[in-house]
């Protein structure tokens, strides 16, 4: 980022104030059909200035009378109304394009991202809570993917050399063949020929228009506290004594919660694990890209592809600026115009080697900030944790291992390893996958059984567990109460409840995924929670 100075003053298109911009402006029909393209250096003096949430209103409300509201301070002499009419014409436009963009084979895998609420003294969290995009967030995104797309196609034609570009690798065949393999075995079909079938695939699993696209529920967290404050309903004997009494529709609503919340863990781990397979899209200059390598872009499924619009933010669009600003000298014939497009382009121009080492250290950069981003955001969630304290959170599984499983923490998106060595085991068992023909028929699992020692005293009515399983061998019999919970089967996707907490000692096994150890920092730890019923639950 710039100084605050830059961004928020000189560079902000603050209402009721000329600025410089470099735009790109679209001719286009009804059905959102490009016709022409125009670029240029632009002043821009901007009527008022609209949130994610403004736009968002309008588009909610679109037949409400916002003139009296005082929703939004706008410069005569436009109007409210004005606005809202141009934000719904511009999104009708925008969801067209998106529609076409997708049905032509695009990709998006959305992951829950976590948003905080800070205290506006010390800076710690005070809450937690998944980011929901929303139209006026595609909105943003199609007219910004459009304008990237026609600039970096202008770039290829005039700078077939130099050009700086940013290309998207397809995923490794063999690693999405194993993940599609393992979602196979678990019923979920996915077609991984392209990007658009894997959006269709994924689609069809959430039962979502393609052009739409999955994205996690609104009610993602409504759905994780009902499972854990125990509102469903678990008990196997309760539930048919319900039937038996007529009461199925009162199951049914109570069952409800569960069968959603398994479906929105099932959708949110297949798109974890399908993420996983993607390589990261980098910068690249166009003349010096191997023969072999395609210039395209995957999941925008987009031939060319380039940033530009977000000069305040990143290098690379100001690389790309430049690179406009002197293809847009030499077309200008006004000698006075050309001079002020070269004033803003390289002072010498730049070979294609040293744009290739622009383009290294830009992605170099660029993985820096995304992992500051994840690690940023995991360690205000473990602030969060230690501040409040330990919880309990539904989580989804994600990985099997012989003596650990990882789980995703489906309210904030995090992925964490839960190791057995941590929970209160008499004995444990790892079924590997089966195999058929080179295939895999049957996914692995780990066997748990819960230590009873908390039972020792009781009068529970006992159960002999070799009579409970034939998975796994404790070497003695051992005295269960009849309703099994001592005894779990851990798979994928299945969802199980943990416990959040805060781990103040490091150790080996707390290394991030980017291979850094911090001693200094508190690690989160996640342990499995055995399930309870009435019949063994001892307060």
């Amino acid at each position: 980022m710039l100084p605050r100075l830059l961004c928020e003053e000189q560079c902000s298109l603050n209402p009721g104030e000329d600025k410089l911009a470099f735009s790109v402006v679209f001719t286009v029909t009804e059905d959102a059909k490009i016709l022409t393209t125009w670029f240029g250096r632009t002043f821009i003096r901007s009527c008022c200035k609209l949130s994610y949430e403004d736009a968002q209103g309008f588009i909610d409300h679109p037949d409400r009378d916002w003139s009296s509201s005082g929703f939004v301070k706008v410069d005569e002499p436009y109007t409210i109304m004005d606005i809202c009419h141009n934000v719904l014409k511009l999104n009708n436009l925008a969801t067209k394009m998106r529609k076409s963009r997708f049905h032509s084979g695009a990709l998006r895998l959305d992951q829950v991202k976590s948003t905080f609420s800070l205290n506006n003294e010390t800076g710690l969290p005070l809450g937690i809570a998944p980011y929901i995009s929303k139209q006026s967030n595609w909105l943003i995104e199609e007219w910004m993917l459009a304008a990237n797309k026609s600039v970096a196609e202008r770039l290829a034609k005039y700078l077939p050399d130099s050009a700086f570009l940013r290309r998207h690798p397809p995923p490794s065949v063999k690693q999405l063949t194993e993940v599609s393999s393992s979602l196979n075995v678990a019923g979920i079909n996915i077609n991984i020929d392209s990007a658009g079938s894997i959006q269709n695939s994924v689609c069809r699993e959430a039962g979502c228009n393609v052009e739409v696209g999955y994205h996690y529920s609104d009610a993602l967290v409504k759905l994780c506290d009902d499972f854990m404050s125990g509102a469903l309903i678990h008990d196997g004997h309760l539930i048919e004594e319900m039937k038996r009494m007529d009461l199925n529709s009162v199951v049914q609503k109570d069952k409800l919660p569960l069968k959603t919340l398994e479906h929105e863990a099932r959708l949110l781990v297949t798109v974890a694990l399908l993420t996983k397979t993607m390589n990261l899209a980098v910068y690249f200059c166009l003349g010096l890209l191997p023969s072999e390598l395609s210039p395209a872009h995957y999941a925008l499924n987009m031939q060319l592809y380039t940033h530009f619009t977000s000069p305040i933010r990143r290098y690379a669009d100001v690389i790309v600026h430049r690179q406009l600003s002197a293809i847009l000298a030499k077309e200008e014939s006004d000698p006075e115009k050309a001079d002020w497009y070269l004033s803003t382009a390289f002072p010498k121009e730049m070979t294609p080697v040293e744009l290739q080492q622009q383009a290294e250290i830009c992605n170099s950069k660029k993985l820096s900030a995304r992992l500051a981003g994840e690690e940023s955001a995991e360690l205000f969630f473990v602030l969060f944790v230690k501040e409040t304290g330990p919880f309990n959170e539904a989580c989804a599984v994600t990985s099997i291992l012989d003596r650990s499983f990882d789980v995703l923490i489906l309210s904030c998106g995090l992925i964490k390893r839960v190791y057995l060595q941590n929970l209160n085991l008499k004995s444990y068992e790892f079924v590997p996958p089966r195999t058929a023909m080179g295939k895999v028929v049957e996914g692995g699992k780990l066997c748990l059984l819960w230590n009873s020692d908390i039972l020792e005293n009781s009068n529970t009515k006992g159960l002999d567990f070799a009579d409970c399983t034939q998975n796994i061998t404790v070497g003695s019999k051992t005295t269960l109460p009849s309703c099994g919970c001592f005894y779990m089967e851990i798979k994928l996707f299945d969802v199980v409840r943990c416990c959040v907490s805060v781990d103040s000692c490091s150790s080996v096994d707390d290394v991030s995924q980017s291979g850094r150890l911090n001693t200094l920092l508190p690690k989160l730890l996640v342990t499995l929670l055995r399930s309870t019923c009435k019949e063994c639950h001892v307060v």
